[in-house]
C-alpha cells in the first residue's frame, strides 16, 4: 500500500495566514477532543485477558492476533515476532505447512490458532523428512563438519559435511544457533550442490571445532508449550529413523504436553500395498509407544468420507483418506485441515493443557 503526501512550503507574504490557520485549526480540535470525551465518558477501556495455558477452555473473549500480509506461493509463513508467545507448536512437513490449502490462513496450523485463540508456531516445511524436522526441533541437532575443522575469525563458513539439511529451498529460511558455544547464523544455499553457511555473531579468533560438531538450534522456549508432532511421510520407508527422530523430539521437551499424530496413506496407497503395511505399523508403534499422547488422526479421516459420494465410498473401503477431504493424492483441502485442526483442539481440551 502506497501512502501519498503532499506540503506547500509558505512564502512571506503567506505567514499571517499561516498563523490564523493554526489558531482555527487548534480551536476546531479542541472542540472534537471535548465532544468525544462527553460521548465516550463512562465506558470502561478494553480490557485484555490473560489465557491460562493451565485449561482446555481458552478464554473467547481473546481474539488471535489478525493475520498479517500471505507469504509468497512456496514459502513459508515468517517467523512470530514474539517467538514466546507461541502456545501451540507444530511440526511436519507440507501437511503441515499447508500444502493443498487454498489459502495459507486455512492450514491446519492456522485454523488451530483461530479455533482455540492461542497462538501458533507453523513448524511445517515441504518435502522435509523426519531427520530434519528433528534437527530444526532440536531434539537431534544437524552435526556440522568445517573446512580444517576451523571456524574463522569473523565472515561466513561453508560447511564441509552434515548430517542432515535442517533448512532446504522450501525453508524455514536461516536459523540461528550455536556450535561449540558460538552463535550465528545457519543460512542454506542452493545451487548444483546444496549447502549450508555458518556466519558468526562475534568477531573474535580462529577456533577449532571438532568434525561432527552439533548446531544447536535457537528454540524460544517452544520445547515448554504444546508441541504436536507429524512426521516421518517423506520418510516412512525408514521406520526405525521415523520412530527414533520422533523419540528424540519429544525426549526434548521440557513439559509432558505433546501430540504425535498417525501418519496418512496417499490415495493409491490402499489395502494391500506395502506402503500401506509399513505405515500401519509405524502408526501402531506410536501408539503404543506413546498411550494419552496418540492421535490417530489418519483413521478419523478415514471415517469422515461421505456415504453420499461414490468415490469417498471407495475410498473408504480401500481404507485410505476420501476424497473430498484431498487436494491432491496425499495433501488434505481447507476441508481436510479444518478436522485436522478440531480434533487437535479437542484433544488438547480433554487433557486440560
Amino acid at each position: 500500500m502506497e501512502y501519498i503526501t503532499s506540503s506547500t512550503a509558505l512564502s512571506p507574504g503567506r505567514t499571517w495566514r499561516a498563523d490564523l490557520g493554526c489558531v482555527l485549526f487548534t480551536a476546531a480540535c479542541a472542540f472534537i477532543f471535548v465532544a468525544f470525551s462527553s460521548c465516550t465518558e463512562g465506558k470502561p477501556s478494553p480490557q485484555v485477558s490473560d489465557q491460562s495455558d493451565t485449561t482446555g477452555t481458552p478464554d473467547q473473549s481473546t481474539q488471535p492476533d489478525q493475520p498479517g500480509p500471505a507469504p509468497a506461493p512456496g514459502q513459508p509463513p515468517a517467523q512470530p515476532s514474539n517467538p514466546t508467545l507461541d502456545k501451540f507448536v507444530v511440526w511436519g512437513d507440507s501437511t503441515t505447512s499447508g500444502i493443498g490449502a487454498s489459502n495459507p490462513y486455512l492450514s491446519y496450523p492456522a485454523q488451530l490458532e483461530l479455533l482455540t485463540g492461542r497462538k501458533t508456531f507453523n513448524g511445517g516445511v515441504s518435502g522435509q523428512t523426519s531427520d530434519q524436522i528433528a534437527a530444526r526441533e532440536g531434539g537431534a541437532p544437524a552435526l556440522l563438519t568445517l573446512p580444517n575443522n576451523t571456524l574463522p575469525a569473523s565472515g561466513p563458513v561453508v560447511i564441509q559435511a552434515q548430517t542432515t539439511l535442517p533448512i532446504t529451498s522450501e525453508g524455514p529460511g536461516p536459523i540461528t544457533g550455536t556450535i561449540r558455544g558460538f552463535h550465528g547464523t545457519l543460512n542454506y544455499e542452493a545451487g548444483s550442490t546444496p549447502r549450508l553457511v555458518f556466519t558468526r555473531d562475534d568477531v573474535g579468533i580462529r577456533e577449532t571445532i571438532p568434525a561432527q560438531t552439533p548446531f544447536y538450534p535457537d528454540t524460544f522456549a517452544r520445547e515448554a508449550q504444546i508441541n504436536v508432532f507429524w512426521m516421518g511421510q517423506n520418510n516412512f520407508y525408514d521406520p526405525p529413523g521415523v520412530k527414533s527422530d520422533i523419540a528424540k523430539s519429544v525426549a526434548f521437551l521440557s513439559k509432558d504436553t505433546f501430540i504425535v499424530m498417525s501418519l496418512l496413506n496417499a490415495g493409491d496407497e490402499s489395502i494391500g500395498t506395502w506402503q500401506y503395511d509399513t505405515l500401519a505399523q509405524i502408526n501402531a508403534d506410536l501408539a503404543q509407544t506413546y498411550p494419552g499422547h496418540f492421535l490417530d488422526i489418519r483413521k478419523i479421516l478415514v471415517n469422515k468420507y461421505d456415504p453420499a459420494n461414490p468415490q469417498d465410498v471407495r475410498d473408504h473401503k480401500n481404507d485410505v483418506p476420501p476424497s473430498s477431504l484431498r487436494n491432491d493424492n496425499e495433501h488434505l483441502n481447507d476441508k481436510g485441515y479444518g478436522i485436522v485442526a478440531r480434533e487437535i483442539a479437542d484433544f488438547v481440551a480433554k487433557k486440560y493443557w
